[in-house]
């Protein structure tokens, strides 16, 4: 009983530290919209990306979901007419960038 108790409390402070990592990951990319390099940007984004990732994870929720459903969401913000789609067509640049990765 102990060491499922234990296990329990592990996970349970995973994913607390994961929440608080988000938290803090997303501070820092907003400050390096601000004054940050092409590197800092996308380093902070990436931090982002993977934290999200692995705390869903620790949720439960598969990597595999996680990728079906960014798509789902994207056809469906481009068949909406999203702001960011009709101006930049940047939601189109990213489903078709997901589809040629899947390979």
């Amino acid at each position: 009983m102990v060491q499922k108790d234990g296990d329990i409390l592990k996970k349970i402070r995973v994913i607390e530290w994961l929440k608080a990592e988000l938290i803090g990951n997303v501070a820092e990319l907003f400050k390096v919209f601000i004054k940050g390099t092409d590197q800092t940007i996308t380093d902070a984004t990436v931090n982002v990306i993977i934290i999200t990732n692995i705390l869903a994870r620790r949720m439960g929720i598969d990597f595999e979901r996680i990728d079906a459903e960014v798509q789902k969401r994207l056809n469906q913000n481009i068949q909406q007419g999203h702001e960011v789609e009709k101006w930049f067509g940047d939601l189109s640049a990213y489903a078709e960038y997901l589809k040629r990765t899947k390979r």
